[in-house]
């Protein structure tokens, strides 16, 4: 197979050819069609064929992910072998798929090493994927019953409720109540208070930039995961509106610089340690985790891989689910003095293997312990360490 780095001696691709691109000249796919998702062909090459199944409609309970046809296996979200990019990438979701046998195998993701500034490419085998999404779309129906989720905390609500969020629990209110009779208004509803959320607003202080995130987040999951084309659609044009407000989020409270490898400081910890700094901070950085899976996991929906790899891997939080379901300062300042933390730098999971176990873990220390471990994966560490309850390959959701 050729390598993605080789060179052609032929003309500029036929896309940047058209949209008067500089083109690399790569195959079999060149570096601004990696970086735009679309085919790339050269003229006087013989186009690859992929085969198209029937489409069939989303299953919202057995989300799966589709998978382009290519000669090399394919490989999990972030971990670390190398392999070739593919070159056709289905244009359409399509979750019932049969999936190749090579793509249930657990790998590890896959780093290009190329010259010239290329995404990591991550894909993923179905369980891990199925697992992920069916929690992510569990988090609407924890905020309306219980107030809270992995990435939003109730201390957030005091003194008072911001709108965002006041209109993302309404949401999530008449999401869960959605029915063949009420479907239509719902979503116009839903769309209403989007359009609200999407209004220009100058000088966000940080506490507004963030209540914006967390409920533009909600409504993402709402109407990426739930198989209406409509929604969907709406959902993606929103995309590029929620990472630009997710990456201000994260550089403007400084858990994510712009040089990672120069920092000198941890920019985790710029904060006075309260009870209530700490909750703020934490949620900054679980909303800018959170955010990005969404993005990463309707990617591999849909392509079947994604390029969210590296805005995954340079993040940081803390994994205590102790530390997060306390309701007091007293009750914090005991956990943190007995080092029940579980601190988690830029993804590195050691910690928790090491010493952790399952009951130990919050939700979303649960959640990326999946991304980058698999379900297998997980279930030997929850046996090693001594636990009894293994985590369903398929979690009960809405």
């Amino acid at each position: 197979m050729s390598s993605p780095k080789t060179k052609t001696r032929q003309k500029s691709c036929i896309a940047c050819a058209n949209a008067k691109r500089r083109c690399d000249r790569r195959t079999p796919i060149c570096t601004q069609c990696v970086g735009k998702s679309i085919l790339c062909e050269y003229k006087g090459s013989v186009k690859p064929r992929m085969e198209r199944p029937p489409i069939s409609e989303i299953s919202i309970d057995t989300p799966v992910v589709s998978r382009p046809e290519t000669n090399g296996l394919s490989q999990p979200l972030l971990d670390y072998p190398n392999s070739s990019v593919p070159t056709d990438f289905p244009r359409q979701i399509n979750p019932m798929l049969d999936v190749d046998e090579t793509f249930l195998d657990m790998y590890d993701m896959q780093l290009l090493h190329d010259p010239l500034p290329l995404p990591r490419i991550g894909t993923m085998d179905r369980p891990r994927a199925t697992w992920i999404i069916k929690a992510l779309r569990s988090y609407p129906t924890l905020l309306l019953t219980t107030t809270r989720t992995p990435f939003i905390h109730p201390l957030l609500f005091s003194p008072t409720i911001s709108s965002p969020l006041q209109d993302a629990i309404s949401a999530c209110s008449l999401y869960l109540a959605k029915n063949e009779t009420n479907g239509a208004v719902v979503w116009e509803v839903i769309s209403s208070m989007i359009a609200k959320l999407l209004q220009p607003m100058p000088n966000w202080a940080v506490a507004e930039h963030l209540s914006c995130v967390q409920s533009l987040v909600i409504f993402q999951i709402i109407r990426l995961f739930d198989g209406d084309v409509r929604a969907r659609g709406d959902a993606e044009e929103a995309e590029v509106v929620l990472n630009d407000w997710t990456d201000r989020l994260a550089l403007r409270t400084g858990i994510v610089v712009e040089d990672q490898d120069n920092a000198s400081f941890d920019a985790g910890y710029v904060i006075e340690k309260s009870w209530e700094s700490w909750v703020f901070e934490e949620s900054v950085k679980r909303t800018v985790i959170v955010s990005r899976m969404v993005s990463a996991m309707y990617s591999v929906l849909k392509k079947g891989y994604c390029t969210y790899v590296e805005k995954v891997t340079e993040l940081s939080f803390t994994a205590g689910k102790e530390l997060w379901d306390a309701g007091s300062a007293v009750h914090w300042r005991l956990v943190m003095e007995a080092q029940k933390s579980l601190d988690v730098q830029r993804m590195e999971l050691d910690e928790i293997l090491g010493k952790a176990r399952l009951e130990d873990v919050d939700e979303l220390g649960l959640l990326m312990l999946v991304t980058y471990k698999g379900v297998d994966g997980v279930n030997e560490w929850i046996v090693q360490m001594g636990s009894k309850s293994l985590i369903d390959p398929c979690p009960v959701g809405p």
